[in-house]
């Protein structure tokens, strides 16, 4: 009992750190944020373009000046004349590196001292061939790997922490769909796969299980289905459907096909059996549409880059448990009597899938943080 209380006070903990950090992020840049919004705009503002006129208006801009006044500027371009909000596409105009010196002198030498030395890290990276990043990622990976047996005692926790990381995931956007009033950016297709997953899961684990998992699974279903709400009704005009165009089925019926061939076999009844299956491969494809989004936006603002993120790491923490399970069982843990032998290969691919979908944009994310960028840049 005193192992499993150390365990949730230690997530408890993250997710204090976490919020904790958002709040550090806000006051360090809060200089940019208090500048007048023309300033805001030439430094970084997602703007939208007109696709009738191919002009560009702002997106939105909620800032607070400095005679204490708040300007606000709504996603869509209203065309006064024939009384409706004309379709926009998302797009990002960043003021030139140069310029930002002279405009915050104080806020552009802090960053630029105190992460010179990572830059060149970075920069040297980057010059680097595509295979030398591969090999790179790929021995970060392991040493993570090593580090987490070395130190973690009860690898099974790994699973409670990686549901608490994704459950604080999602109250940074609940945080930024609360005080932002704008959902820019995020896919309203990944909220709806995450939470078709955590619904199924949630539905399994009462009948399989029901413990500590079923609790936070239930818990970031609700979160979810707050954020899907608000992205539907409450912030509808600030949702990019253009730039949200994966396609649900795509991941949907190939999981469900792939759920009724290579599920786990139990005790319970078979349709049990497949919709574990089903969750456990529609999750490790879930964050595709918010990938893709992304892309097409080709920047991510900073509350979305923090859910991605945490995202990143809980599926990390999840496929670690899986890789150190088979290591420490000499391999025989893929194939346990009674479960399908192709089972937890699979469970352990999907892991692994999900895993490296999320590590090209987990290291834009490490880079653009320790180089202190409001604004993470995508490449095309």
């Amino acid at each position: 009992m005193y192992i499993y209380v150390k365990v949730y006070f230690n997530c408890f903990l993250l997710v204090i750190l976490i919020v904790h950090n958002i709040q550090q992020a806000h006051k360090k840049y809060k200089s940019f944020l208090n500048k007048s919004i023309d300033h805001y705009d030439e430094i970084a503002l997602v703007v939208s373009k007109d696709m009738t006129t191919e002009s560009f208006v702002r997106t939105f801009a909620d800032i607070d000046l400095d005679d204490g006044n708040q300007e606000s500027v709504p996603i869509d371009h209203d065309n006064e004349e024939i009384d409706e909000s004309l379709p926009t596409a998302c797009a990002l105009r960043v003021f030139p590196k140069p310029t930002i010196s002279s405009l915050f002198p104080s806020v552009s030498v802090s960053v630029s001292n105190s992460n010179s030395a990572v830059k060149k890290v970075f920069e040297w990276i980057r010059k680097q061939s595509k295979k030398m990043k591969i090999l790179f990622a790929v021995m970060a990976m392991l040493f993570s790997l090593v580090a987490l047996k070395l130190t973690a005692k009860y690898h099974n926790h790994f699973f409670v922490a990686s549901e608490s990381i994704h459950a604080a995931g999602i109250l940074v956007l609940i945080y930024k769909l609360t005080t932002k009033k704008t959902c820019s950016g995020l896919s309203l297709k990944s909220q709806e796969l995450t939470a078709i997953y955590l619904a199924v899961r949630v539905v399994c684990s009462f009948n399989l299980e029901c413990d500590i998992h079923t609790l936070l699974d239930f818990a970031t279903f609700l979160f979810t289905a707050w954020v899907i709400f608000m992205i539907r009704f409450k912030l509808k005009s600030t949702y990019i459907k253009e730039l949200d165009n994966f396609p649900i089925y795509y991941m949907v019926v190939p999981c469900a096909i792939l759920a009724m061939l290579i599920n786990p076999r139990t005790a319970h009844i078979y349709f049990s059996h497949v919709l574990w299956a089903f969750c456990v491969y529609l999750e490790a494809v879930s964050v595709m549409p918010q990938l893709r989004m992304m892309q097409n936006a080709k920047m991510i603002e900073p509350f979305t880059a923090h859910y991605v993120f945490a995202l990143g790491m809980a599926r990390f923490l999840a496929c670690a448990h899986w890789i150190i399970q088979v290591y420490e069982t000499g391999g025989r843990y893929l194939f346990l009597v009674g479960y399908g032998y192709l089972w937890f290969p699979m469970a352990i691919l999907a892991e692994i899938v999900q895993t490296f979908i999320l590590v090209d944009f987990c290291y834009y994310y490490i880079k653009s943080f320790m180089q202190g960028q409001l604004i993470i840049r995508m490449p095309v």
